[in-house]
């Protein structure tokens, strides 16, 4: 069975690279992009602050 959802952390300086996705392009995926600015971290995980 196919797996359904997740999430990938990525970092990127230009919105559209991300959006430049060749799984979404040939209709092999679907994906939402979410910008967002860490405030809280689980222990161990700070580093995510700083990306």
């Amino acid at each position: 069975m196919p797996r359904k959802g997740g999430v990938i952390l990525a970092r990127s300086g230009e919105r559209k690279e991300l959006e430049a996705d060749r799984f979404v392009q040939n209709a092999g995926a679907r994906k939402d992009v979410t910008e967002f600015k860490p405030s809280m971290t689980a222990p161990g995980a700070e580093v995510l602050k700083e990306i």
